[in-house]
This record gives structure tokens, C-alpha cells and sequence, in this order.
């Protein structure tokens, strides 16, 4: 236990349970998520987990990216024991952030999720709108090609047509050289 909590209040599960807002199953899967990703709680005499300030900002951000970001748990613990090793970092050389200043935080990256995700729900409303627009122009075209497929072979059996009608004025000519009795008698 570092000295800022010797002196800082601890609080029991319960209370981290309704201040972060969540229920109680998911805040044990939570806490059995981080220590298995190596961030360790404070332990009271009863061997029950006890939670301070920072421990109270790390199961915040924690929530925020499994329930605002759609990340998976694993990948939350992840990131959250990477922020903390970091802030860990930048505490030895700087003084430790009051409980105000670290929940301001976390609920600033609270709406920078939030404009996130308007910002994915507009990105999707958008590109709806083009897969409509799309389908409209491939239609219309389909529809273009459908009518010149039937120009096309209308015009390609008015020109058989009159391949016939030609073939049929050659013929006639010849039988018209023959002689009153060929053509009577058929020879």
C-alpha cells in the first residue's frame, strides 16, 4: 500500500458498485479482469478487496470502454493497466491528480466517446444514404441496358426482315426470264 493510501478512504464493493453504476456481477468479472491483467487492490482483513480513489478511476475507465467503446473486456484491461502503468510513470515526477480532477477526466473521456459515436451513428447514416443512392443508379442503369438490348434486337430483326424481303426480289427476277411455258408447265 503507497502512502497516498494510508491516508485516502477506502471504499468497500458495494459503494464502487453505485458510484461507477454498474451491477454487481459485471464488477467482479471486472476486478478478476484486472488482477488477472496484473493490477492488484488493497486487501482487507476479511481477504474482501477494498478500493481507493484511483482504483475507483480505473474501474470508470474500464466500464467506459467496455460499454461506451464496444471493446472487449480483455482488451479494456488492457488498456486501462497500460493508462495506469503510464500515469504511474508521470506521478513519480509530478504530484498524484485529487479524486475531482481524475473523475473529470474520466467523464471527459465519457463524451469524447459520446461524440465518437454520433459521429460513427452520422459516418453510417451517410453511408446508408450512398448505398441507397448507389442502388438507384445501378437500377436505372440495368433499365438503360435493358432498352437498348431490346433497340438492338428489334433493329437486328428488321434487318433479318429485310435480308428475307431482298433474297425474295432476287429470286423473283429469275423465274420472271423464264418462258410463258416454263412457268406454265412449271419446268
Amino acid at each position: 500500500m503507497n502512502d497516498a493510501n494510508k491516508t485516502a478512504i477506502a471504499y468497500r464493493a458495494t459503494e464502487v458498485e453505485k458510484i461507477i453504476g454498474t451491477s454487481s456481477s459485471n464488477f467482479r468479472k471486472w476486478c478478476l479482469a484486472l488482477e488477472n491483467g496484473g493490477y492488484s487492490f488493497v486487501r482487507g482483513s476479511n481477504n474482501s478487496r477494498l478500493f481507493y480513489n484511483q482504483d475507483v478511476v480505473v474501474l470508470m475507465r474500464l466500464k467506459d470502454l467496455i460499454q461506451g467503446s464496444g471493446m472487449t473486456v480483455e482488451g479494456a484491461v488492457n488498456t486501462v493497466i497500460s493508462m495506469v502503468e503510464t500515469e504511474g510513470r508521470a506521478e513519480s515526477v509530478h504530484e498524484p491528480n485529487s479524486l475531482e480532477e481524475q473523475l473529470a477526466n474520466a467523464f471527459s473521456n465519457r463524451s469524447d466517446i459520446k461524440a465518437i459515436k454520433e459521429k460513427l451513428e452520422a459516418q453510417e447514416q451517410f453511408n446508408k444514404l450512398l448505398l441507397e443512392r448507389l442502388e438507384q443508379q445501378q437500377s436505372l442503369i440495368n433499365q438503360q441496358l435493358l432498352s437498348r438490348d431490346e433497340h438492338l434486337m428489334s433493329a437486328i430483326r428488321a434487318i433479318g426482315e429485310s435480308h428475307k424481303q431482298i433474297a425474295a426480289n432476287l429470286e423473283s427476277p429469275k423465274e420472271e426470264k423464264k418462258g410463258f411455258f416454263a412457268r406454265l408447265f412449271g419446268k
